[in-house]
């Protein structure tokens, strides 16, 4: 693999259009992505919700805003690579768990276990021990976790 410097200013980023004429994505990868990005913001304001009624106990930092960034480090991956996360790691856990997904009922119970995690039951990822700041899923997505450690993963 070789990289070089490009100056990024001095380019036109391709459309959509061009990346899926040329080949370099499918239709269905970019509608894929778009969804996972509502995912995630859904995922974040009903997590918003719960936090406010106090039924997600503890501390949360939300991922809403961010949710493209997760969503195109994800679509970067190979199978086999790995991930980890920020303190704010909901986002990165929702797109990894979403690329591993066979089918629909595979996705819905991704983001039950999430949202089991945060509200600390058993059926969640880490069996409701590690909560907002260390979701995790190793053995079917590759994602190592989050930490709770501002800059901690550096």
């Amino acid at each position: 693999m070789s990289f070089s410097l490009v100056d990024t200013r001095k380019h036109t980023a391709p459309t959509v259009q061009e990346l899926i004429r040329a080949g370099t994505v499918t239709l269905a990868d970019v509608k894929d992505w778009l969804r996972t990005i509502y995912e995630i913001r859904f995922f974040e304001e009903k997590v918003y919700d719960l936090l406010g009624q106090n039924i997600i106990k503890g501390a949360s930092h939300l991922y809403a805003g961010q949710e493209a960034v997760a969503t195109g480090a994800v679509a970067a991956i190979e199978p086999g690579d790995v991930i980890g996360s920020t303190h704010r790691g909901h986002g990165h856990c929702g797109a990894i768990g979403n690329k591993y997904c066979n089918c629909e009922k595979d996705r819905q119970d991704h983001w039950n276990a999430m949202m089991a995690e945060l509200m600390g039951r058993e059926t969640g990822y880490c069996k409701g021990r590690g909560g907002s700041m260390h979701i995790a899923e190793v053995e079917k997505q590759n994602n190592l976790g989050s930490t709770g450690i501002v800059g901690g993963n550096q």
